[in-house]
This record gives structure tokens, C-alpha cells and sequence, in this order.
């Protein structure tokens, strides 16, 4: 999921989280220890978010969401950098396109 409003990250609380959609939303799967790593590919987020919509980042949570249920995650100010979540981007460069299309075709000459 992303939020779809603004927010304060140090005052943001459970009651009173901002808006979110769950357009293209990820799911994972349950991690086989509470401190595992996790590679998540958020790229159809991304490109929603890249294309002039509002947002202001991942929301993050179990599903379903359950007392005594948890996953430790670190955010991005915890004191191991290492540890801290990263967005890494991979693109590729596409040479410009020169329209009209032409395909050249070459001329076969029968020798005689």
C-alpha cells in the first residue's frame, strides 16, 4: 500500500494514520523468522507514484494483522545503516526514437 496523504513521520500513531490506497498493493509472504530480510518489488508502485499522483511513500503491515503477531522492521533512522530499508531503482537507457519509422530494406541485385 501507499499513502496518499501527507504525515509527520515522529507524529504519526495508530489512531490517526493517513490516508492510504491499496491500489497495486505487494504481499508477501510470512517471514520464517521475525528478524528475516525481505526484497520486495514495488516497481507497479512506483510507476503509480511516478506518474504525477500524489504520495508520500509505503505503508507496511501484516496481513492479517493479529495481537502477538509481529515482524521487526528498522526504519530509516535506526543507528545500523545496514539495516535500514533502501529503495534500490533499475533502469535501462532507451535511445530516442526517430519518427517516421523507416525500415531500410536492401536491394538484391541478380547477377547475370
Amino acid at each position: 500500500m501507499s499513502y496518499r496523504s501527507n504525515y509527520v513521520k515522529d507524529l504519526i500513531i495508530w489512531n490517526e494514520q493517513p490516508s492510504t490506497t491499496t491500489t497495486d498493493q505487494v504481499s508477501v509472504p510470512a517471514p520464517a523468522t521475525t528478524t528475516s530480510d525481505f526484497e520486495i518489488d514495488v516497481t507497479n508502485l512506483v510507476r503509480i507514484m511516478n506518474d504525477g499522483q500524489s504520495n508520500y511513500g509505503f505503508l507496511w503491515i501484516l496481513n492479517p494483522e493479529q495481537k502477538w503477531r509481529s515482524v521487526f522492521a528498522a526504519s530509516s533512522d535506526y543507528s545500523d545503516p545496514a539495516k535500514r530499508p533502501k529503495l534500490v531503482v533499475k533502469y535501462r537507457s532507451v535511445a530516442p526514437r526517430k519518427w517516421p519509422l523507416l525500415w531500410e530494406i536492401p536491394l538484391r541485385r541478380d547477377s547475370q
